[in-house]
């Protein structure tokens, strides 16, 4: 099982303007049916409207997050600005990205069990920056 916890349908409507969460949530059926279990990884991406990669991330631990590291807390909420509109993880350090712009992203979770089985699952947000 595989879902895109974050963002939910409708949780940025219209439009993201300041900040993203982006959380997955996976378990193997045959392992249990708690977040993580079974699960080597999930390999997470954003793409552009025109599918080009703007971001990557591969989480290990649940929650799993496209923002920031292995804490196994609650996804935290990626603040475009503090990050100078570029994608990277919450401390800005990390997995940087390409340049934050106004537009519909595609967010897709590609989800690895311990076994070396795959599952993709993919979610839409679009992203409205404001003017300057």
């Amino acid at each position: 099982m595989a879902t895109i916890v974050h963002p939910a349908p409708g949780e940025y409507e219209p439009a993201a303007t300041t900040e993203l969460v982006f959380q997955a949530e996976a378990y193997d059926q045959t392992k249990g049916t708690n977040d993580g279990d079974g699960i080597d990884n999930i390999d997470m991406y954003i793409y552009d409207s025109n599918n080009v990669e703007v971001y990557r991330h591969i989480e290990h631990t649940p929650h799993y997050c496209a923002f920031s590291g292995d804490s196994g807390g609650p996804c935290p909420a990626f603040n475009f600005a503090k990050c100078h509109n570029t994608w990277a993880t919450t401390d800005c350090k990390r997995d940087k990205g390409k340049p934050i712009v106004s537009g519909d992203y595609m967010l897709r979770a590609i989800v690895t069990t311990q076994d070396g089985r795959t599952k993709t699952v993919e979610g839409k947000v679009k992203v409205q920056l404001a003017l300057p």
